[in-house]
């Protein structure tokens, strides 16, 4: 199925050689914009064919293993996100109709039209032994690598299998300062000085072993990093290298900043878990891990689904609040847990959204905070309100009784003291002598829950 026959106009901002297209090492795939094939080359076409056999009417999520559908998605979304970059994914295809799977490494990037209209996805792929590194290929001994990239931008050498120099291009002369006129000799000296580094180690072993292999390596005194991958064919062994001093610096300043970030969140008594919009769990200091593994005898593992640590009584609590943060507002709710002592303590769930530099939502915060010692202190100053509000009620209420009783006798005694007989007027001093003897004991009882009161704030 050619580009020809689907009318297929190819915008990847910068010309693909034709040996990529009609390659027999890299897959080349062209999908529409809903996944549906549009293209495919010759060699996928030769490994496929038992389970593609009309690939026009299929989509490329029907030719992956189920469990591998999301990650192809989420790197085809992330080219539509961000139309200008390449994202890099470790795909499982099935292999005729046994149980037999195919490991691939697959590169996406947004495929547009000449208006500049996304039309669909332009993917590379190439054969890996797992996912996490390329171990066999036997491809690469019908091919001479260095005569399909001599001219290209990445550094590029061809050696014997006795490690003799046979090919360099200018971007590798440049990159080792190594000239036409002497580059064997020279290269040989390079190579005996550079002993037992990751780049010879890697171009030794892969002659050895007839196997591909990756490296990094890092020159001290020019401060240089490089990655590289050493290939074996019939002929000896190529390498091809790319400088990534920026990345990698890049990467180191990263770590740094990383590790000031961690030790700042490890200072906290709070506990910081950051979860993604999937629920898998990005980072987390050191209180989350001893505090989820206390309450859920579960440790913390990066990546893992966040949902298998929530607990049944915070669940619901747990949704909702998560997805008020989402959608860009600050939320939270508090938890009383029973000890077993019998005591209570208090937790408060906060849940703030969280974005990149570029203000993309990347996740959310959650921050669990014990907020027992506050409740108790607001539990004690409530109940130190309710002592007072009685003692005002006491001394508003209670006192006044006694003591507007003693005033209207005195009154009386006052006005009608020579009107009164002596055993009226007897009468009345009892009288107050009782009222007197009850605000006595209203003023006692007051001093007595003013002291209590003090004390209980002591």
């Amino acid at each position: 199925m050619s580009l020809e026959e689907k009318n297929i106009s190819v915008d990847l901002g910068n010309p693909l050689p034709d040996w990529i297209f009609n390659s027999g090492l890299f897959y080349v795939v062209i999908t529409d914009m809903e996944g549906k094939y549009l293209y495919v080359n010759d060699f996928f076409i030769k490994k496929f064919q038992s389970v593609d056999t009309d690939i026009s009417n299929k989509y490329f999520t029907e030719t992956i293993i189920a469990e591998d559908i999301e990650k192809a998605i989420v790197a085809a979304t992330k080219c539509i996100q961000h139309p200008t970059y390449a994202f890099e994914v470790d795909l499982r295809k099935p292999i005729g109709k046994g149980q037999q799977t195919f490991h691939s490494r697959w590169v996406f990037s947004l495929m547009r039209n000449n208006q500049n209209i996304p039309i669909g996805i332009f993917s590379v792929g190439y054969e890996i032994n797992s996912v996490s590194e390329i171990n066999d290929y036997k491809i690469f001994h019908n091919l001479n690598i260095f005569k399909i990239l001599k001219n290209s931008a990445d550094s590029c050498v061809h050696l014997s299998k006795k490690l003799e120099l046979e090919g360099i291009n200018k971007s590798a002369s440049k990159f080792m300062g190594i000239s036409d006129e002497n580059a064997k000799d020279t290269f040989k000296e390079k190579l005996q000085i550079k002993e037992n580094t990751p780049c010879v180690d890697a171009i030794i072993s892969s002659v050895n072993t007839d196997k591909v292999e990756l490296f990094q390596d890092h020159i001290e005194n020019l401060d240089l990093y490089y990655f590289g991958i050493a290939i074996p064919d019939k002929q000896g062994v190529g390498i091809i290298f790319r400088d990534n001093t920026r990345e990698q610096k890049a990467k180191i300043r990263l770590q740094e900043s990383e590790n000031k970030l961690k030790a700042i969140l490890d200072s906290t008594s709070d506990c910081i878990i950051l979860i993604n919009q999937e629920f898998n769990i990005l980072a987390f200091n050191k209180v989350a891990f001893n505090m989820c593994h206390g309450i859920h005898q579960n440790k913390l593992v990066l990546g893992k689904d966040f949902r298998e640590y929530v607990s049944e009584e915070i669940k619901n609590d747990f949704f909702e609040n998560f997805t008020i943060a989402l959608n860009g507002s600050i939320s939270k709710f508090e938890q009383k847990l029973t000890q077993e002592d019998g005591t209570h303590k208090w937790l408060e769930y906060v849940f703030y959204p969280v974005y990149d530099a570029s203000q993309q939502l990347i996740g959310v915060s959650k921050v669990v905070k014990d907020i027992t010692e506050s409740k108790n202190q607001i539990a004690k100053i409530q109940a130190q309100y309710e002592k007072l509000k009685e003692i005002a009620w006491v001394q508003s209420h209670e006192v006044r009784s006694p003591l507007a009783n003693i005033m209207g006798l005195i009154e009386m005694l006052k006005n009608e003291r020579s009107n009164l007989k002596e055993e009226e007027i007897e009468s009345l001093y009892n009288n107050l002598l009782l009222e007197a003897e009850k605000l006595d004991l209203k003023i006692r009882k007051i001093t007595k829950s003013t002291e209590e009161h003090l004390e209980s704030d002591s």
